[in-house]
């Protein structure tokens, strides 16, 4: 067992870190179903390396913050916990921003594929227990400036 550990972060250290990547950061509105709201700080992944990267590596992400996955377009998503540290709420939303899947408490570095079981334009990731901690429940809003 203990080989088995040493080779998977053996692996794990071996892995490319893109230092290249960075992350926009802006303000998003969150409208809950019962019409009251608030704001939040999210880091943009909107391009394909930005995607690939996400939140792997970070070992903390703070309350109140979050980062959006922006496809532009509505298509089948999946996403997966691989090289990342944290346990996260993922809260999947279609084109007009309306949450229509919400996925608790991923298992962090997990490379089990988790879908948005429709065509998501979007994906809202905050830290586990948070989307019910926020009140970000189905139906609710994702508001941000496009």
């Amino acid at each position: 067992m203990r080989s088995v550990v040493l080779i998977f972060l053996f692996v794990l250290t071996a892995l490319p870190v893109r230092a290249d990547v960075s992350f926009d950061r802006k303000e998003l509105t969150v409208v809950r179903p019962d019409q009251s709201s608030f704001s939040m700080t999210v880091e943009v992944a909107d391009t394909p390396a930005k995607q690939a990267r996400g939140l792997m590596f970070r070992t903390d992400l703070p309350d109140n913050e979050g980062m959006l996955f922006d496809f532009r377009e509505p298509r089948p998503v999946t996403m997966w916990m691989a090289n990342t540290p944290l346990s996260l709420d993922m809260v999947f939303f279609d084109n007009a921003g309306t949450v229509k899947n919400i996925v608790t408490n991923t298992v962090p570095f997990s490379r089990e594929t988790i879908p948005s079981g429709f065509n998501a334009r979007g994906v809202l990731e905050v830290r586990a227990g948070s989307a019910k901690k926020l009140g970000i429940d189905i139906d609710a809003k994702i508001v941000f400036s496009k």
